[in-house]
């Protein structure tokens, strides 16, 4: 059985590196901060936070807005539904990466 390797069938949300890099390291924590994520993936507030959102919006990342010494903090977490969309994205480039599934 051969894989295909149809870019189509690749998730979007999960194309982007700074999405990926936040989504592979929320599968690693219980939950992480904004800064946390900032300061391990290298990304700008703003660029980040833009990519937040859209994780958020898709259901992949739970934010939790809570303050600490009267100073706003977002945490996140991964969703059942991101830990899923990040699974059959990773077992999806290992098929593409086996397309012969000798592995």
């Amino acid at each position: 059985m051969s894989v295909s390797h149809d870019y189509r069938q690749i998730d979007p949300l999960l194309a982007s590196r700074i999405r990926l890099a936040a989504m592979t390291l929320l599968a690693t924590v219980e939950n992480a901060d904004f800064s946390f994520l900032r300061e391990q993936i290298g990304a700008s507030d703003g660029n980040l936070g833009a990519h937040m959102q859209k994780l958020a919006a898709a259901g992949y990342v739970e934010e939790t807005k809570s303050f600490i010494k009267r100073k706003q903090n977002t945490s996140y977490t991964l969703t059942s539904r991101g830990r899923s969309a990040l699974d059959n994205h990773l077992a999806l480039i290992r098929a593409m990466l086996d397309p012969k599934g000798s592995a």
